[in-house]
């Protein structure tokens, strides 16, 4: 076997730790800003892997298998892709990044190439030290330049607009209330990265502008109307949070290839809405310069591989919240919640159907999570936040707080009557291997207006009246396999007829809340005192009065009987 080839950086930067990782693990921009010129297309259906990557190098067209990135936040990371042909076999990165003594953290970025045979070695290590070297040191030194100045991530500028795109863009900025929202919106789309033009998400605009989220949306939504923006609404993966389709033309049944697991756009958060320059002032496409990036899943703190039979420790520094892990391909999930008080056992057994204990709990800081795969078979196992992830707007929030933006939307998606509905109380139900269907019928029959099944393994009934549905609630069948969430207030409705779908705030909260409780549990978001009084009333023991610092809406936790 041929000599592995490697290149090695030993960087330090002032940024602490968290920054470095929020900087660094964006590999997808580190690649863009390296000019690499990568290129990502579908695997083939059934593959195991996510994307086959493909670059032309050294007068050749090299392809090869993306293979899932495994890294524990903010500490390191490592991915590694596999040749389809070419002088080299197989290719790895890893970022490790550690506290150093004066406040910030020291780098250190390992680049390893393996030859296929030894005959394609020196042509390798010649590129490698002539071509990447020179690379990536220009990319590491625009890094820890801009870590070191406290400066927010920049990346590629765009080509400067044509005379006729930049008078069309002034042209259509006069349309617009003048006022600095409307300054800021055209400064970003003449010299904003084109990645944040292609998705301008409005929550994540309005926190780094400094601006009301609403007030911001709003003129976007102007923007829109007028011919400068056009409107995206995007279908994500519930796992990965990542665009998988685009929303209309009614609802769609689809599979992610990352996560193994089919889905669809039932849940009140898997439509989201973000905005872009219309073509009258700005023609791009933005390809993707690398796929599985740590910075694409915030929300995911940390991905591994287990092993059949094998026994993984998972050292984590966490912050007080509640957690989940879980496999792909679904192996059940463990809830784990992280505050002040006694810790129980951290040592969890992935079964073929399950994950026991269902709840740990740990004090906040070095939590270290003995994990066991039981199975014959290998799996990634992460942990997450349980909440859903910031700078997203779901199309049910923006009808919610904006009714114009209906007519905006894409064909399939109309907003039935049921929006100005002040009286429906929702109650979400996330199971596992419990049937769906048995639920419906239950929830049905139990008075729910309306029940919306999900792919990936959620029902959503919606009451009229709150103590039908905490009458359900105390009767659910199976309750060690449930985990519950219920909320009160208004619902938007997407769809019309048998194809609709519960969204807005109000139907986010109870999902929310569903995805952070334990088996055989229901959360129950804290302000709504009436529910709280049934729920008291239905004599459901509290088992955590804690409310989480992750979520604008606190929760109870109590357990089913």
């Amino acid at each position: 076997m041929a000599t592995s080839h490697k290149l090695t950086w030993e960087l330090h930067t002032r940024a602490d730790i968290t920054a470095a990782w929020t900087s660094l693990s964006d590999t997808d921009r580190f690649n863009r800003l390296a000019k690499l010129d990568f290129r990502f297309k579908p695997a083939p259906p059934g593959s195991k892997v996510r994307r086959i990557g493909q670059v032309r190098r050294l007068g050749m067209n090299l392809s090869w298998d993306e293979l899932p990135f495994t890294y524990e936040a903010p500490r390191w990371f490592k991915t590694k892709r596999i040749f389809h042909g070419g002088p080299a076999r197989e290719f790895s990165a890893t970022l490790q990044l550690k506290k150093a003594a004066d406040g910030g953290t020291n780098v250190r970025y390992v680049v390893e190439l393996i030859p296929r045979n030894a005959l394609t070695s020196p042509l390798l290590k010649i590129d490698m030290q002539r071509s990447t070297r020179p690379q990536l040191d220009r990319v590491w030194k625009l890094l820890i330049a801009e870590l070191d100045a406290a400066k927010a991530p920049r990346d590629l500028a765009p080509p400067e607009l044509s005379p006729d795109k930049e008078k069309a863009l002034g042209r259509l900025l006069t349309k617009l209330p003048q006022d600095e929202i409307t300054e800021q919106l055209g400064r970003f789309i003449r010299s904003g990265a084109l990645r944040d033009q292609d998705h301008m998400a409005p929550p994540t605009l309005a926190a780094r502008w400094e601006m009301d989220e609403w007030l911001l949306t709003q003129r976007l939504i102007q923007a829109t109307e007028q011919g400068l923006l056009r409107l995206n609404c995007e279908i994500l993966c519930p796992s990965c949070r990542s665009p998988q389709a685009q929303a209309g033309l009614g609802p769609q049944e689809l599979h992610c290839a990352s996560c193994e697991i089919p889905f669809d756009d039932a849940l009140p958060d898997s439509i989201v809405v973000s905005f872009r320059p219309s073509k009258t002032v700005r023609e791009f496409e933005v390809p993707q310069d690398c796929v599985g990036s740590p910075a694409l899943t915030r929300h995911i703190l940390a991905s591994r591989t287990l092993l059949p039979n094998e026994k993984l420790e998972l050292d984590m520094n966490l912050s007080p919240g509640f957690y989940r892990l879980r496999t792909w391909p679904s192996r059940g999930s463990a809830s784990l919640e992280v505050r002040p008080g006694p810790s129980s056992s951290l040592e969890v057994q992935v079964a073929q159907d399950r994950m026991s204990p269902p709840l740990l709990r740990a004090e906040p800081g070095e939590v270290s999570l003995m994990l066991q795969n039981t199975t014959d078979q290998p799996m990634r196992v992460v942990l997450e936040s349980s909440w859903s992830a910031t700078g997203e707007l779901t199309a049910g929030r923006l009808v919610e707080h904006l009714p114009r933006s209906a007519s905006l939307l894409p064909i399939g998606l109309p907003v039935s009557n049921a929006q100005t509905s002040r009286r429906t109380v929702l109650s979400v139900f996330r199971i596992g291997k419990s049937d769906l269907q048995a639920l419906s019928h239950f929830l049905t029959a139990a008075g729910a207006e309306q029940v919306v099944l999900s792919r990936s393994g959620a029902a959503l009934a919606v009451f009229e009246e709150s103590k039908d549905a905490l009458t359900a609630l105390q009767s659910l069948p199976s309750p060690q396999d449930l985990r519950a969430g219920l909320s009160q207030g208004i619902v938007i409705e997407l769809g019309q007829g048998a194809d609709r779908r519960p969204t807005g705030s109000t139907a986010q909260a109870a999902l929310a809340g569903a995805r952070a409780v334990a088996a055989g549990h229901v959360a129950l978001r804290s302000q709504e005192q009436d529910l709280n009084k049934h729920v008291a009333e239905l004599g459901l023991v509290s088992v955590s009065p804690w409310f989480s610092e992750r979520s604008a809406q606190p929760y109870s936790w109590f357990k089913l009987k």
